[in-house]
Order: structure tokens, then C-alpha cells, then sequence
């Protein structure tokens, strides 16, 4: 999970079942729900509330992480080996600066 404190305070996320709550409308960011990786939450999410009101979703971990350093999103669910490829600088500065962020 990658957080901007500001806009999140990540001690209120304790659950998956948390993203859901109204405090979070707007601000949780995921990978599209075809990925083998958020398929099992996406599917849970849509059951308990409806696909309608699901959040938006990226096609990937690094621009899931980048928007939520743009301030897109205020909490992103992200497998944390993509933010340390960018803290490399692997894939360019700005990357690296906003993993930083």
C-alpha cells in the first residue's frame, strides 16, 4: 500500500474491507480489475457494493504509484517491488522523485 499521509492517515487502514469506507470516496486507486493481482478484491468489492460503485483503476502498479504521488489518489494498493524500481531510477528522475514522495 502506498499512502500520502496528508491525504490519508494510514493507521485507518487496517483491512481490505477498509478501502471501502466513505472516508476513502475518491481517493482509492487500483489496477484494473482483470489483474491476477486485485481480481480477488475487485470481485469481493463488486459483490458486497455494487460494480457501480467501485473506484478507478490503472493497467499498472507504477502508474497507480504515480498518481497517487500527483495527488490523483490518496491511497494506492500496489505490489511494493514497483516502488522500489522506481526509487532506482530505472525508470527515469521524475519516477525516482515522485517514489520518494
Amino acid at each position: 500500500m502506498v499512502v500520502i499521509p496528508k491525504r490519508v492517515n494510514p493507521a485507518t487502514i487496517r483491512t481490505y474491507d477498509e478501502f471501502a469506507k466513505p472516508a476513502l470516496k475518491g481517493k482509492l486507486c487500483l489496477r484494473n480489475r482483470q489483474s491476477p493481482y486485485n481480481q480477488p478484491l475487485v470481485a469481493d468489492q463488486m459483490i458486497q457494493r455494487a460494480e457501480a460503485s467501485t473506484q478507478p483503476f490503472f493497467s499498472s502498479d507504477t502508474p497507480l504509484v504515480r498518481a497517487v504521488a500527483n495527488g490523483e489518489c490518496g491511497v494506492g494498493v500496489v505490489n511494493t517491488y514497483y516502488v522500489a524500481r522506481m526509487l532506482s531510477g530505472e525508470s527515469g528522475e521524475a519516477d525516482k522523485a515522485l517514489a520518494q514522495a
